[in-house]
């Protein structure tokens, strides 16, 4: 072998290494690339974890600071203000039926009244 051949051949075996190296290289960007976007979904999912979290802190602790006492006494208010109001709406409704049955006697006694009168003009006009 020839000093040209060996340069050759250790030409290529370096070429064909550069070439290995070089799609090891690839490879491991792609790689990267795919690590760093799983690390930025999963820092994203975890700060909405810890964003919904604070939120539940915060409820439970405004929940906490108030006194079961104070809950009964505004339950309890809002129970009365309920009577009240029922009790307003059934006035109401009695006071609505007695304008209703009111008004239908007055239909009726008029009803009546016109039919009296027609039976008189009939009569009347019969010459009885």
């Amino acid at each position: 072998m020839t000093a040209s051949d060996r340069t050759d051949r250790y030409d290529a075996e370096v070429a064909v290494s550069i070439r290995s190296l070089f799609e090891l290289t690839s490879r491991i960007d792609e790689r990267v690339k795919l690590l760093f976007e799983t690390s930025s979904k999963t820092d994203d999912k975890f700060n909405q974890i810890m964003k919904c979290q604070n939120e539940i802190m915060q409820r439970v602790t405004a929940l906490e600071s108030k006194n079961g006492t104070e809950i009964k006494k505004s339950v309890e208010e809002l129970n009365n203000r309920v009577r009240t109001i029922e009790t307003q709406v059934q006035s109401i409704d009695f006071i609505t039926k007695g304008h209703q049955t009111r008004w239908d006697k007055i239909m009726d006694n008029g009803m009546k009244l016109l039919v009296a009168i027609a039976a008189a003009f009939i009569i009347w006009r019969a010459g009885w």
